[in-house]
């Protein structure tokens, strides 16, 4: 299935709000990356250190202001894939879970 590019836009936005929103829950920050052939419009990248790991997304440029105001990111990435970072995911929302019951 291939998606419009207005409707991947907004797929990207509605996802950089809940990425925007759990950065704010668990140590963060934000760091430039230079993908060798990515859109320099993609470099920005918000890191996630959760409980359960790294969890890291790249965001367009467009979608700046909903991490500007996070500090740098000190760190580096830790090679994590992104079946990885859903599995760690997974794993903190079980965490969250049991600690509501």
């Amino acid at each position: 299935m291939t998606w419009p590019a207005s409707k991947k836009n907004a797929v990207y936005h509605e996802r950089d709000h809940l990425v925007a929103l759990l950065a704010r829950l668990y140590p963060s920050g934000v760091k430039q990356t230079a993908i060798e052939g990515w859109d320099p419009e993609w470099h920005g990248c918000v890191y996630i250190d959760a409980p359960t790991g790294q969890l890291s997304w790249h965001y367009h440029s467009s979608e700046h202001e909903l991490f500007a105001d996070l500090p740098p990111y000190a760190g580096e990435w830790d090679g994590h894939s992104t079946g990885e970072k859903y599995r760690r995911l997974r794993i903190l929302l079980r965490q969250l879970d049991r600690m509501r019951q």
